[in-house]
This record gives C-alpha cells, structure tokens and sequence, in this order.
C-alpha cells in the first residue's frame, strides 16, 4: 500500500509496459508515464507517426518485419533497429541487403532515413501543471555500434534552445506526459 508508486523499468520486450498495466490494475497512482503514453512511445514508429502527425520533424520512418519489402526509394544507408528497444541496442546503419538479412531475426524492426548529425537528449520530469527539463546533453554513440558512451552538455546557446525547443514540442503533443520522460 502507498500513496504513489513511480516504475523503473527498461523498454525491452514489453517489460515496462506490462509493469504499468499490472500497477494500474492493483490499484496504484502511477507518478510514472501511463499505460497509454507507455504503448505509444516504445514502439518507435508509431511515435514516429504521431510525433509527424504533430507537425515535429522526424526522419522517414517505415515498420517493417520479416516478410516485408523494403522500400528501395528511402536512400541507403539506413537506421534500422528494434522496434520496441532502448538503450541503442542493435541499432545498426545498414545498406538495403544488410536490412534484408536482418529481417530474418526479428518480428518488428524501424527503419528509418540516415541523417547526419551529432545526437542529443533532453530528460524532463513531468506533472499535471508543469515540466522540468533537464539541460540537453551530447550522446556520445560508437560510430559503429552505436551503443551509448556517455554524453555531455550541450554548451552553445543556439543548440541547448534547439534541443529544448524540440523537446517541448514532443512533450506537448503527448497523450498525458507525467513522470519521468527521455527524449533523443
């Protein structure tokens, strides 16, 4: 029993998805992203869609599985990862053929356009009347792997307001953004 209960789970395999509706199931006061809000943004293209929807710019983004065709007119390379991953694990830059044989592995991949650029994140902590965003951050990737390295903040003022900016964008457009939100 308690008065709020915050979750902190990895968006791997439904796992927090499933946290948040079994917590709302027993009766808790979430402090945490809902359900909804869950199930939107841990698939990526369906927050790609909805962020598009909104007016955000987003990179062309396809859903694609397994008995899929790829869509040769995107521009190769590529990012394709995971669909419902975190943490840049199995993010990959692929070509059209490296796609083709990664969908062997996997149900659900995002494929998105390749842009080029250097990659930020703004974390916010959310309430009902007001957010607090943290100040936008570098994220150092592997140029190979692109796995997480570690980051730093953004010191030029035009590329913190940008980060910030975009940030409050999404946040906005969010169906009940309360909790803890991570934005890249």
């Amino acid at each position: 029993d308690c008065d709020h209960t915050l979750l902190i789970v990895p968006e791997l395999d439904g796992w927090l998805l499933s946290r948040c509706r079994r917590a709302v199931a027993v009766g808790a006061k979430l402090i945490s992203p809902s359900p909804a809000l869950v199930a939107l943004t841990s698939d990526k293209c369906a927050t790609a869609a909805w962020l598009q929807q909104a007016g955000l710019p987003v990179p062309l983004t396809y859903r694609v599985q397994s008995a899929d065709e790829l869509p040769r007119s995107m521009g190769w390379p590529a990012v394709m990862k995971p669909n419902d991953g975190a943490g840049s694990v199995d993010v990959q830059l692929v070509t059209y053929e490296g796609a083709q044989s990664l969908l062997a592995g996997r149900q659900t991949y995002c494929l998105q356009a390749y842009c080029v650029g250097r990659a930020a994140s703004v974390a916010a902590i959310c309430g009902p009347q007001q957010q607090l965003l943290l100040p936008p951050c570098w994220q150092d990737l592997d140029p190979t792997t692109y796995a997480y390295l570690g980051g730093s903040l953004l010191t030029d003022p035009a590329e913190r307001e940008r980060a910030t900016r975009l940030a409050q964008r999404a946040i906005a457009c969010l169906p009940d953004p309360i909790g803890y939100l991570g934005l890249d």
